[in-house]
């Protein structure tokens, strides 16, 4: 995109990013906007300074002197990012002969996960791309997927390699949507110490670390399922997110410590995206990030809701209303809230961030809107959600009450209901961040003890 770039230089978005070329629309980034980063002189880091990062974290050993300075500023993402008006529907699509079709997509000594795995993709008529990992803790569910064996039943999505390759096209589509930014959490200095919550394949928190080697990256999950990592500042850990973070960081002088103490890992940024459906109680999360997070740091949830919309007249008990309800039924049966994102932002100032902004985006579930950019981003949504309705919906579905045909039913008839672009399905998609205050600031907060 326009001139090369100066050796050095920051351009806000993720290294890989470019718009796809087998999508068939192409959105319009404007270079202009690009913002370029200055590097500082100083090598100040939060928390741990001039101590190595040892095997407490995955067996990577680096000192952060050794890894770029992280006193690097920070541009604000550009303003035309945000609007909340809804995007105008593609007149193509107004043609009642017209229906757009999209096919469901086809595409040594093995453990027991290893194995399930091969008959997944059998089963699926999925030929898988080489880049899977296999947990071997997984365990195999009523609807024949694999997932999750550490603390089992706490997440309802599976954990295979077909899952894994939704995630990284998800991933792409949110790369698209935010013009390939990381995040929109107005930080002026890279951060040193990064905490990816639900990484999930880990595809985020490897990115970010290869375009800010400054920063040191860990990723969390109950799944084992992402690769090793290819650069030396990024690790990953299996945990659960909801229980006490523990991030020791080595004492200066050797002398191993009992947790909790002093030399601990303090975070400057801690991510979180599509995860209403991880957690009992996000506030739990708030709380141990605002504890474990140093002073002006800042935390950002990315995500979706299932309450999905359409301003149609045939929306009301169409398939994917049907579905989206199954869902947010079946989570409630099992004491989850998954419409909560709505109030990321309230609970956000009472565990005591300040500067908490929401940004909302539209996140159309086809091509239907006339905007080139939201019409790729549907593109990728509508694939995402062709196999999501199955991944997605099963367990929650089935503590809903479905039967498992009555499900495999849904799941048919909500898919060809995405793949006619005559409906205008979207849901939103909730950008909510805040800053951790200093000290010297005035602030008040609620006790939060209760949510831990």
């Amino acid at each position: 995109m326009g001139q090369e770039r100066q050796a050095g230089a920051w351009d806000g978005r993720h290294p890989t990013h470019q718009i796809s070329e087998e999508a068939e629309f192409k959105s319009e980034i404007i270079d202009s906007a690009l913002p370029q980063l200055d590097y500082g002189d100083s090598s100040s880091f939060h928390g741990t300074v001039g101590m190595p990062l040892t095997d407490s974290l995955g067996g990577i050993s680096t000192w952060p002197s050794q890894l770029q300075s992280s006193a690097q500023t920070m541009v604000q993402p550009p303003s035309h990012l945000y609007s909340e008006t809804m995007p105008l529907v593609d007149p193509t699509y107004e043609d009642p002969e017209y229906t757009m079709v999209f096919p469901v997509p086809t595409n040594s000594d093995h453990s027991f996960a290893a194995q399930a795995n091969e008959l997944i993709n059998a089963s699926l008529g999925r030929t898988p791309d080489g880049n899977s990992v296999v947990d071997p803790d997984s365990v195999l569910g009523d609807s024949g997927r694999l997932y999750h064996g550490y603390k089992s039943g706490k997440y309802f999505l599976p954990n295979d390699a077909a899952e894994q390759d939704r995630l990284d096209l998800q991933h792409h589509m949110f790369t698209l949507m935010l013009d390939g930014w990381f995040g929109l959490a107005p930080m002026t200095t890279v951060p040193a110490f990064v905490l990816d919550v639900a990484t999930g394949t880990g595809i985020w928190a490897l990115e970010f670390a290869e375009k800010f080697p400054s920063s040191f990256v860990i990723g969390t999950d109950l799944s084992a399922i992402q690769p090793d990592p290819r650069v030396p500042n990024c690790v990953f850990q299996k945990d659960d997110s909801e229980a006490e973070w523990v991030f020791p960081a080595p004492h200066p002088q050797g002398i191993n410590c009992t947790f909790p103490c002093e030399h601990r890992i303090m975070f400057d940024y801690v991510h979180l995206r599509m995860v209403c459906t991880c957690f009992d109680d996000p506030r739990t999360v708030m709380k141990s990030a605002f504890d474990n997070m140093n002073p002006g740091g800042w935390i950002e949830f990315q995500d979706a809701t299932f309450d999905i919309t359409a301003d149609d007249a045939n929306w009301e008990g169409s398939p994917l209303d049907r579905w989206c309800k199954g869902c947010v039924q079946g989570a409630a049966n099992s004491g989850r809230d998954i419409l909560v994102p709505r109030n990321y932002k309230q609970w956000l100032e009472e565990t005591g961030f300040v500067d908490v902004q929401q940004r909302p985006f539209v996140l159309p579930c086809n091509p239907w809107p006339k905007d080139k950019k939201l019409k790729e981003v549907g593109l990728w949504q509508l694939k995402n959600m062709m196999d999501g309705v199955r991944s997605t919906g099963w367990k929650m579905l089935n503590q809903a009450g479905y039967t498992p045909a009555s499900i495999e039913s849904l799941i048919k008839e909500t898919q060809e209901y995405l793949r006619n672009c005559k409906n205008h399905p979207y849901a939103t998609f909730w950008v909510v961040y805040g800053r951790k205050p200093y000290s010297t600031e005035a602030h008040t907060s609620q006790d939060t003890s209760s949510f831990r």
